[in-house]
C-alpha cells in the first residue's frame, strides 16, 4: 500500500511538471527563398511561438554568406502564443552569382516574474541554424512576396568569427 501510495504522487508531480514546461518555436523565414540582383535588398519575416509565456529574444548572425543581414530592434519580447519578426537581406554589388544560405540564432529567456526576495531558476532557450536562402541572379525571374513593412530602425549584429 505504502508503495502505491508513493507511486500516485510521483505520478502526480510528473504530471503537474509537464504543465509547467516552456515551449518555445521558431518559424523558418518567409519567403523560403529570396531572389535578388546584386545591389538590391529584400524583406523577410520568421515567427517566435511562446506557448503562451512571455519571452524576451535577440538573433546572432552564424554566417553571412556574403549577404549583409539587418534585424528590426535589439530585442524582441513576446508576449502571448507568438509574434512575427522582419528582417532585411542585402546582397552586395561585388557578390558572386549563385545560391546563398546564411544562417542565424534565436535566444530566448523567459522574463522574469519573480519577486523580489525570492529565489528560482530560469530556462535559456536557443534555436541556431535558422536558414535565410538567397538566390543572386544578373536578372530577376520572379517577385519575391509577400512584401513585408518597412523596417523602422534597423540595425546590424557582429558575425560570428
Amino acid at each position: 500500500m505504502k508503495k502505491k501510495i508513493i507511486l500516485l504522487l510521483c505520478l502526480l508531480f510528473l504530471v503537474n511538471s509537464l504543465y509547467n514546461v516552456i515551449a518555445v518555436g521558431i518559424g523558418f523565414p518567409i519567403p523560403s527563398e529570396i531572389e535578388m540582383i546584386p545591389g538590391e535588398s529584400e524583406r523577410f519575416s520568421y515567427q517566435i511561438q511562446s506557448g503562451g509565456i512571455s519571452i524576451k529574444c535577440t538573433e546572432k548572425i552564424v554566417d553571412a554568406s556574403g549577404l549583409q543581414i539587418e534585424f528590426g530592434e535589439q530585442e524582441k519580447l513576446v508576449e502571448g502564443s507568438g509574434k512575427s519578426f522582419y528582417g532585411t537581406v542585402t546582397a552586395p554589388e561585388d557578390v558572386s552569382s549563385g545560391v546563398h544560405k546564411a544562417t542565424f540564432c534565436v535566444t530566448c529567456d523567459p522574463i522574469d516574474t519573480i519577486t523580489p526576495g525570492e529565489q528560482g531558476s530560469g530556462l535559456q532557450f536557443e534555436n541556431c541554424g535558422i536558414p535565410i536562402n538567397v538566390k543572386v541572379t544578373e536578372e530577376r525571374t520572379r517577385e519575391n512576396n509577400p512584401p513585408l513593412p518597412p523596417i523602422e530602425k534597423p540595425f546590424k549584429l557582429p558575425t560570428i568569427p
